[in-house]
């Protein structure tokens, strides 16, 4: 609480501090181009130092702005590299276009230490296994990976080529329900990319598990991964189906619900999805699941400013229910700073009831807000600022 208490003074003094600085004054002003030229003319660059630049801010890696495939190759290395170093599951991350991955491998079979640093941005396929299973096997030679760096390379290869298998079978042998969960899930998914064969009879395995476990949905959802690698339709609308349904079903345990919604989102954009999950903003057992990321999952592994447009409008909803799905779908953009997104919540700040706080995150989510205000200064968010210091 005192956090908080902090955080709305600390906005209600930027405000103060920006109008006293902004606006007019009835002192006379110094001239101030008269002051700059009073200065000293910065020293000329030194010619001995070479190769020095700017540390990149954080603008320079936004993930909505990768730079154009004829950029320099400096920012190129540097933006995909920064771009595979924040890689996490479940979280949107852009790819190369075609013609900037062709300049980042020529630069990495240059340089093979290189590779790890990009490994994340490699597109899932062929040419990126034989590439990076080329300059694995020529380590002997080049001299190019320590050990940290092969034991990387070695799970990237295990995880997105065929080469290691048997390594990946042993792990996705694990694969399995676990109190609360799932087990082994990415093993299982990755083993179903890339040796559907070996990966068979442990599907088969958790297809036959009790209704109503999460593994089961784990299963369809590997076959609907295999379904989509090979194109077969028949077997696509099948198991978009399965995993629809069980989305669907108020009744099935929140893992369950949870995992389906992983799959559909995760997997390739399909007609109708949106509508579809449109429609699911009004399940009120959808709110919550137990803090599994439900509903914000389409947010999560989106673009940014996706969906962020129809969800300042759906806050405009008579439903709170659909309004305070829109809300926990916005707080998810918040560390973006992004103003729109901030005004358009600020009603939650004059009132508490405005939308329903999720049970998991009782008191934390309206403090997102006021946090974000740390660093925007937003004039029509004083009212907010001081009911919620009112509150007891």
């Amino acid at each position: 609480m005192k956090t908080l208490y902090g955080a709305i003074g600390l906005c209600l003094a930027l405000l103060v501090f920006e109008a006293a600085v902004l606006l007019p004054s009835a002192g006379a002003k110094e001239d101030v181009i008269a002051g700059l030229l009073r200065l000293p003319a910065p020293p000329p660059p030194n010619p001995l130092v070479r190769g020095r630049r700017s540390a990149r801010d954080a603008e320079f890696y936004n993930k909505s702005k990768p730079p154009k495939d004829n950029a320099p190759i400096d920012e190129l290395m540097d933006y995909w590299a920064g771009i595979s170093e924040g890689y996490r599951e479940l979280r949107y991350d852009p790819e190369p276009s075609d013609k900037t991955l062709d300049r980042l491998i020529k630069e990495i079979d240059k340089d093979p230490a290189k590779l790890p640093k990009y490994l994340n941005i490699l597109p899932k396929g062929e040419r990126s296994a034989e590439f990076v299973k080329r300059l694995f096997d020529s380590e002997g030679t080049t001299g190019a990976f320590n050990k940290e760096a092969r034991n990387v390379i070695k799970r990237w290869l295990t995880f997105n080529s065929p080469y290691f298998s048997n390594d990946l079978l042993r792990l996705a042998s694990r694969a399995g329900d676990t109190d609360t969960y799932v087990s082994n899930q990415e093993e299982l998914l990755a083993l179903a990319r890339v040796d559907f064969e070996k990966a068979r009879p442990l599907i088969s395995r958790l297809q036959s598990s009790a209704p109503g476990k999460a593994s089961r949905v784990l299963a369809a959802w590997a076959l609907y991964r295999h379904a989509l690698d090979t194109d077969s339709s028949g077997d696509i609308e099948r198991y978009r189906d399965e995993l629809k349904a069980a989305v669907e079903n108020k009744s099935n345990p929140a893992p369950m619900r949870d995992l389906a919604m992983d799959a559909l989102v995760v997997e390739k954009e399909w007609a109708g999805r949106d509508e579809w999950y449109m429609s699911l903003l009004s399940d009120e057992t959808m709110a919550d699941l137990d803090g599994f990321t439900g509903l914000t999952t389409l947010m999560l592994v989106s673009p940014p400013e996706k969906y962020i447009d129809k969800m300042i409008e759906l806050l405009k909803s008579d439903n709170p229910v659909v309004r305070a799905a829109a809300v926990r779908n916005l707080l998810t953009q918040i560390s973006a700073k992004n103003p729109e997104v901030i005004k358009a919540m600020l009603p939650w700040l004059e009132d508490a009831k405005w939308a329903k706080q999720t049970r998991t995150n009782t008191g934390s989510e309206r403090g997102l807000i006021v946090d974000a205000l740390r660093n925007l200064q937003i004039p029509e968010s004083v009212p907010g600022l001081l009911k919620v210091l009112d509150e007891k």
